[in-house]
């Protein structure tokens, strides 16, 4: 991601700590809702990385959901994913919300106020015009989703924020991301950046 960022990175100050706060700084915030949208421009976070899923409804929402970590379960109590319920359908999130797997053992659980899934649009509102740079991931491989998104950027005038956007993981979703928006840089693959590593490491023998 820092280096798909680089156009970001290369304007901070050397001298002043990169920042970067992981599903909207998950663990000290709820991860991925208005909440820590919130909580990361009270602190001034120069650079937010949030995941983008859309339900079964095509409601654009703040989410990270895949099948190994039961985020359905653990965030709302019941099971399946995201893209199986109607946004109107989906559960209130429990009072306390256990950090994510990035986050020490120990962690205390996080308090929530609000309780519902968020929508991408409400975060778009918070983030217009602050000048804070996004990273967006896609875990849904759905064209659909990133046009909605597109069109959402576009109607909040945030385009010039999008630090970089795509999947650590499919490669069809990083084509649709550079089809969709040239001009963003893409995300890099797991696949991509290990064949860089080892063409550098190569280079270097």
């Amino acid at each position: 991601m820092a280096l798909a960022a680089a156009r970001l990175l290369d304007t901070c100050s050397p001298r002043r700590p990169r920042l970067v706060a992981h599903r909207c700084g998950a663990g000290e915030a709820p991860e991925n809702t208005i909440e820590s949208v919130r909580y990361c421009l009270e602190l001034k976070v120069p650079l937010l990385q949030l995941d983008v899923m859309h339900t079964k409804d095509h409601k654009v929402i703040l989410f990270h959901d895949v099948p190994l970590e039961r985020n359905m379960e653990k965030l709302m109590g019941v099971t399946g994913q995201i893209h199986d319920f109607n946004y109107d359908e989906l559960p209130p999130f429990k009072q306390l919300l256990q950090p994510n797997a990035f986050c020490p053992e120990d962690a205390f659980p996080v308090a929530v106020k609000e309780l519902k899934v968020s929508l991408f649009e409400d975060a778009c509102r918070l983030l217009a015009g602050t000048g804070t740079q996004i990273i967006l991931e896609f875990w849904q491989e759905s064209e659909e989703l990133i046009l909605s998104v597109l069109e959402l950027l576009k109607r909040h005038q945030l385009l010039n924020q999008i630090a970089a956007w795509g999947s650590p993981e499919k490669a069809s979703i990083q084509a649709w991301c550079r089809r969709a928006a040239p001009q963003i840089p893409v995300l890099i693959t797991f696949a991509q950046a290990f064949r860089v590593s080892w063409h550098d490491s190569q280079c270097f023998q």
